[in-house]
């Protein structure tokens, strides 16, 4: 009798090593489980996030979003009289040139006389409420132009002369179409909140480029 009391004592030990065995295992087994689960929870998450990001991304460039401009150096603004004093308060100095384009035109130039701004005065606009502007290099040809004090003349987006095609892509986007050497932006909705406070049918913004450099910049209301 004696001698089954430690045999039943060491059955006893190997049944709790067992048991004890299986617990561990079972812990070790679950921890594993929840670190496998939390991994590819986060990998998961990161995949979905960068997916995001990506699909911003293209949904971006499909849209190509065109912001239009509507001023030259953030100062003379398209139909409003009241800028031109903040750009020339000089008025009374202006020449309104009838037969060089479409429609009656005042001409500036900067101080250097290297560049030229054309602000287009269409039927029916309220005197020095311009419908357009064209920005280019200076044409001697013209003689009536207004000397400003300006460096050179840019849109409040930064277009401005000497940009290459890459550059105006960057500022303005893809979104235009190609005719020759001009790249043309168009907004024609109707339902534009820009068009309907000014009632007009369409907006323009258009760049005649040389050797891939802007050359040109006309932007505004298409001619009626």
């Amino acid at each position: 009798m004696q001698k089954n009391i430690p045999l039943s004592i060491n059955i006893l030990n190997n049944l709790t090593k067992t048991a004890m065995a299986k617990k561990l295992y079972q812990m070790a087994s679950s921890l594993i489980l929840i670190c496998v689960c939390l991994f590819c929870g986060c990998k998961g998450e990161n995949k979905q996030v960068k997916g995001v990001e990506n699909m911003n991304v293209v949904t971006n460039t499909i849209k190509n979003t065109f912001v239009l401009d509507s001023s030259v150096n953030s100062k003379l603004i398209l139909d409003d009289y009241r800028s031109l004093g903040k750009f020339y308060s000089a008025n009374s100095e202006l020449k309104l040139i009838e037969s060089l384009m479409e429609c009656p035109i005042v001409a500036f130039c900067n101080t250097s006389k290297s560049e030229y701004l054309f602000a287009y005065q269409y039927e029916g606009n309220t005197q020095y409420a311009f419908s357009c502007f064209e920005i280019g290099y200076y044409d001697e040809i013209i003689n009536d132009y207004t000397q400003t004090n300006y460096k050179d003349f840019g849109t409040e987006s930064g277009l401005r002369l000497g940009l290459t095609l890459e550059e105006v892509e960057s500022i303005k986007g893809k979104g235009y179409t190609k005719e020759g050497n001009k790249i043309t932006y168009t907004i024609s909705d109707p339902n534009t909140v820009f068009l309907r406070n000014h009632n007009m049918p369409e907006y323009f913004l258009e760049c005649v480029l040389q050797q891939n450099k802007v050359v040109r910049i006309k932007f505004g209301f298409t001619y009626p």
